[in-house]
């Protein structure tokens, strides 16, 4: 493998053919991180050859290729997919603990930042989303500093075009570990920021609002337990105001109901914010201090009028997340509950999508005084629908 597979393809990785440079990136990048999890794991032959010792020929010509690769490949004709397969091998050279000093002249940890970087700033999203899997999986290689959280934390700011800020909060919810633990509020409160709507249209990007909910859930779930420890309640609470706010957002464009991307990341995320409180060891200290009773109403009636929503993902989204606070989360209460479980078992097999099933289900759970209007008014949104059932 390393005297003639790796060679061969780190030659034909600056190939001008495009399909040649994508897939030996992507295979480089594959063999070195395969190569370090048998090492790690101790499942490779004691006599073959380590990933670490074969300086001349692997660690030092991958570094270089990192290095000079050629600008027009990745800004010109084909930059998209050059850019994505880039980002992958940077991400396993990260995950391998590739070797800081392999080249005596530069710093290739620098290197890969800058390229990431960029990568976020494109215009596809597939690019960016790779772009921010690998700023992921540098944090953990080289961790984060100030500077460069900075630079992250500046990408999502409005004045910045809608591409770099889409970019810039899929970066942040890659992150985890002590930059996240230090500056924990500085990074929500530019989230809670960046899921505001916007007043001026031109600024107003609900993929970029989308993305920095996905961003604030996944940065929760890194957090896991330590979320009570890491974020003050006060913050907590911001929070879950912010996502609240986003199930109210109908953003519309030339696409349709956009906000719709909003609202559906929304649930998602406070149906985990949901989970980490009340499967928390903690819970009966912390239920009240971060989401007090009339929150926890407020989340469930918010997703009770999105389950009747017209659009068949956002029902199925909601429904999901009312079933799991009435029978997966026991301590989860909230006012009428007894009787939404009522109306809706356990062993009831329904499908949130099917239109004509669901809202003859859900029509009865106006007799619940609490979630009497947030169902009404899903209801009234909804009419006017194509769905024969309205």
């Amino acid at each position: 493998m390393t005297q003639h597979v790796l060679p061969r393809l780190i030659t034909k990785a600056g190939s001008d053919e495009l399909p040649v440079r994508h897939g030996c990136m992507l295979a480089i990048g594959e063999i070195c991180y395969a190569w370090s999890r048998a090492e790690r794991s101790g499942s490779i032959d004691v006599a073959s050859p380590h990933l670490k010792d074969q300086v001349d020929t692997v660690i030092v010509p991958i570094s270089k290729l990192l290095q000079n690769y050629p600008s027009q490949y990745l800004d010109g004709f084909g930059g998209d997919l050059t850019r994505s397969a880039c980002c992958r091998l940077i991400a396993c050279l990260a995950l391998s603990d590739w070797p800081h000093n392999a080249l005596t002249n530069a710093d290739l940890s620098r290197t890969c930042w800058e390229t990431v970087m960029r990568s976020l700033e494109q215009r596809n999203e597939t690019v960016q989303v790779a772009a921010a899997t690998a700023v992921g999986s540098v944090n953990a290689w080289q961790p984060v500093g100030e500077e460069r959280l900075s630079a992250l934390l500046d990408g999502l700011a409005v004045r910045n075009d809608k591409y770099r800020r889409r970019g810039f909060a899929l970066a942040l919810g890659a992150l985890d570990g002590p930059i996240v633990r230090d500056e924990t509020e500085k990074i929500f409160l530019e989230l809670i920021e960046a899921v505001a709507v916007q007043t001026e249209k031109t600024t107003n990007d609900a993929e970029s609002r989308r993305n920095a909910v996905q961003a604030i859930g996944s940065l929760c779930n890194s957090l896991g337990p330590e979320v009570s420890t890491v974020i003050a309640p006060g913050l907590f609470q911001k929070i879950t105001t912010a996502l609240l706010a986003g199930l109210d957002d109908y953003s519309t464009d030339s696409r349709g109901d956009v906000g719709s991307w909003v609202r559906q990341a929304c649930i998602e995320t406070l149906q985990r914010l949901a989970e980490l409180i009340a499967l928390h060891p903690s819970f009966d200290a912390l239920v009240e201090t971060y989401w007090p009773t009339n929150t926890r109403m407020a989340v469930v009636g918010a997703i009770a009028k999105q389950a009747v929503e017209k659009i068949d993902r956002m029902r199925e989204a909601a429904g999901t997340a009312l079933m799991v606070f009435l029978w997966d989360l026991p301590r989860f209460e909230f006012e009428g509950r007894e009787t939404l479980r009522g109306l809706l078992p356990r062993d009831r097999d329904i499908s949130w999508s099917n239109a004509s099933e669901i809202y003859p289900a859900m029509v009865p759970v106006l007799a619940i005084p609490q979630l009497r209007v947030p169902v009404l008014t899903g209801l009234v949104v909804s009419i006017g629908g194509l769905s024969e059932s309205l």
